[in-house]
């Protein structure tokens, strides 16, 4: 079975849904900025997750409705380039960027395959790989945003041993100490104590300073697997949405599905 558009409609389809991409993502890329420089966290973080929501509505239906690689990768380019005018170019960016488009490349590719091959269309199996890709591209390149950002670069975490934990220690110390030799309760005051505390604080945080610079490394990585686990959702949602658009698309005439008889070599012996 194949699609079959009015001739006239099928470009405007195109750019209608290439527009909205655009736009979804505009949108999208504007809000992660100001959840990250503003601080609009709550209602910035939902804008965020509806508009990369919807993106994904619309390349999956141009997965569905579209034959042409080229023209199925031009609009998760766009959108994902559309990043730059909100973050800048960074090295790291372009390198996401690249291995991004690759995803992308291979689960458009995969869609046609399946398109080609099934005798019978199915949205679910056309959209969802393009779905898990676009949402592992968006993922990626939010990662290396959220970690280039200022609040990420600017983290700074005060190791403390935990207060219990010294007290117990300190505790057994003064119980094993010979009591003729050293008295501790003589020698620790509450101040003295408080004093000691401080400094081991102040040592452990020492040792580890150099290794404090990967925490925004840790935070990047943090980041992406928790997106990548959202994406399941995402992608459930997204076909939902998409499955219901398109039966509206039928019935509104705006695509048809045709039967087409194929001819098939078969081998007799």
């Amino acid at each position: 079975m194949i699609f079959t558009f009015f001739m006239s409609k099928q470009k405007t389809v195109y750019l209608v849904l290439l527009a909205l991409a655009v736009v979804f993502s505009l949108i999208g890329w504007f809000s992660l900025k100001g959840v990250l420089f503003n601080g609009s966290a709550t209602f910035g973080v939902t804008i965020v997750a509806l508009m990369f929501l919807l993106l994904g509505v619309a390349l999956g239906l141009i997965a569905i409705l579209f034959d042409s690689l080229a023209l199925m990768i031009l609009a998760p380019a766009a959108s994902v380039a559309a990043s730059f005018l909100f973050f800048g170019i960074k090295p790291a960016y372009i390198i996401i960027f690249v291995i991004g488009i690759g995803l992308i490349v291979f689960a458009f590719s995969r869609s046609l395959r399946e398109k080609r091959a099934r005798m019978k269309i199915s949205p679910l199996r056309i959209a969802k790989p393009v779905l898990g890709a676009v949402f592992t591209f968006l993922a990626l390149i939010i990662s290396a945003i959220i970690y280039f950002s200022p609040p990420a670069q600017g983290i700074s975490i005060e190791i403390k041993v935990p207060r219990i934990l010294f007290s117990f220690v300190l505790s057994s110390m003064k119980n094993v100490a010979p009591s003729k030799l050293i008295s501790f309760d003589q020698i620790l005051d509450n101040e003295t104590e408080e004093s000691l505390y401080q400094n081991i604080n102040d040592q452990v945080n020492f040792f580890l300073q150099p290794y404090k610079s990967y925490l925004s490394y840790g935070l990047a990585i943090a980041v992406f697997l928790s997106l990548k686990a959202a994406s399941i959702i995402f992608v459930w949602l997204a076909i939902a949405i998409i499955q219901t658009v398109f039966v509206l698309m039928k019935k509104f005439n705006l695509v048809k599905i045709k039967k087409e008889t194929i001819e098939k070599d078969i081998l007799e012996i």
